[in-house]
């Protein structure tokens, strides 16, 4: 009971979960170009070296990395569903396609 009611804070305290992968809240308090500057430090940076920052600094190193990896995640699936979208309608000219 007690931890779900420290879980229910937590929430109302952060807000929605969700929110924070979209990166509705984090934009806000982050301008674009250290967004991009975060991300490109958190690609390269090792693992120990995120840890030794204070939380402030590493939380939003790893949600700007997140960020990133997400948009480029979709980015790539597009591009694949292109790339299939066209060998299926090439298929489909040649006849290949049953």
């Amino acid at each position: 009971m007690a931890a779900a009611r420290r879980s229910s804070r937590r929430w109302t305290r952060w807000g929605d979960p969700g929110a924070r992968s979209r990166g509705t809240w984090c934009e806000a308090l982050v301008p674009p170009r250290r967004m991009g500057e975060l991300a490109r430090y958190g690609m390269t940076a090792d693992a120990w070296l995120i840890r030794r920052h204070p939380d402030d600094r590493r939380l939003a190193t790893l949600l700007a990395t997140s960020r990133y990896l997400e948009a480029k995640s979709v980015d790539d699936a597009l591009e694949l569903l292109d790339l299939l979208m066209k060998q299926g309608a090439d298929r489909a000219k040649d006849g290949l396609l049953y």
